[in-house]
């Protein structure tokens, strides 16, 4: 059961640090975007975005399907307090 929460928090870390990334990226702009791209990533900006916005929703996906897992091995009067705990967390990550 700690191992499925440590994978939901690990999972959460990676959506939240690609969610930065995109973000530092959005403020560089096109052309200095383009340089620390190549610089760090070692790929050009349009894919490397792509890549950060799939690698995102993937992840989040991830969550989902694991927290879903983990609340079944709940008792019933916890399950509700995770899941409203999972779609709070979830919903900030777009918001």
């Amino acid at each position: 059961m700690m191992a499925g929460f440590a994978a939901i928090v690990f999972l959460l870390i990676r959506a939240i640090r690609n969610l930065v990334e995109l973000i530092y990226l959005w403020q560089l702009g096109i052309k200095r975007g383009g340089f620390y791209a190549v610089r760090v990533w070692g790929a050009r900006l349009k894919p490397l975005l792509m890549l950060l916005v799939i690698d995102t929703i993937v992840v989040v996906a991830l969550i989902s399907i694991l927290s879903a897992k983990f609340q079944m091995l709940l008792p019933a009067p916890l399950r509700n307090n995770v899941t409203a705990f999972c779609t709070m967390v979830v919903t900030s990550l777009f918001v």
